[in-house]
């Protein structure tokens, strides 16, 4: 089934050469392009996207807000972060915001095309330098992780918001279904980030399987 695709990028001439790129691919049947994170709303306001470009640096929404939007009003869209920055936050943020890839702008068109069939695919794709990124770090915070969960002191509040954090239920969620506030759930959600030792939701569901919040 082809595919419609739409790119997002505050350079004209990074969408033009992208289109360039990308249009002789028969696995596409539309591609649009959006110079802001309000023109790239509006396109998916009126056509059903399947996978969304985006860059992180925008002059009205930058690329992690503008994926959590699209992630909580139109599911169906894939979001992959197309992008020169290589920073593990910048990385870590857009995952936990929804996206399914993240590719960086010094990638070749194979991998371009090849990333965006395995999103829609098999719903992940790392280019190789991120992924260098994401292991390191993976075991850098394996190594100086603490074993005893005593340390972390969770109040039976706080794991109640874990499970659901878990479940990848929003602030404004977590806040309908507990009957409290969403600055209330921003204030558990930092310090259970805080006393777990993680950054990341990959790293919380490992932590809380580790110490039995969750068994599958």
């Amino acid at each position: 089934m082809a595919l419609k695709l739409l790119l997002c990028d505050d350079h004209k001439i990074m969408l033009d050469g992208l289109k360039s790129i990308l249009k002789t691919d028969k696995q596409f049947d539309e591609i649009y392009a959006a110079l802001s994170a309000k023109e790239a709303l509006k396109i998916l306001d009126e056509n059903q996207i399947d996978v969304a470009l985006i860059d992180i640096n925008m002059p009205d929404i930058n690329g992690i807000e503008l994926t959590q939007q699209i992630r909580q009003a139109y599911p169906y869209t894939k979001v992959i972060i197309l992008t020169m920055n290589n920073a593990l936050g910048s990385i870590q943020q857009a995952l936990d915001a929804g996206a399914s890839g993240y590719i960086l702008k010094n990638t070749d068109r194979k991998e371009l095309l090849e990333g965006i069939k395995k999103v829609m695919a098999k719903g992940r794709y790392y280019s190789r330098e991120v992924s260098e990124i994401l292991i390191s770090n993976m075991v850098t915070e394996k190594e100086t992780k603490k074993d005893d969960a005593k340390t972390f002191e969770l109040t039976p509040r706080e794991i109640e918001i874990i499970k659901l954090i878990i479940k990848e239920y929003s602030n404004l969620k977590i806040a309908d279904a507990l009957h409290i506030s969403e600055y209330t759930v921003e204030t558990h959600r930092k310090n259970i980030f805080r006393k777990t030792n993680t950054k990341t939701l990959v790293g919380l569901v490992k932590f809380a399987y580790e110490i039995k919040i969750i068994d599958e």
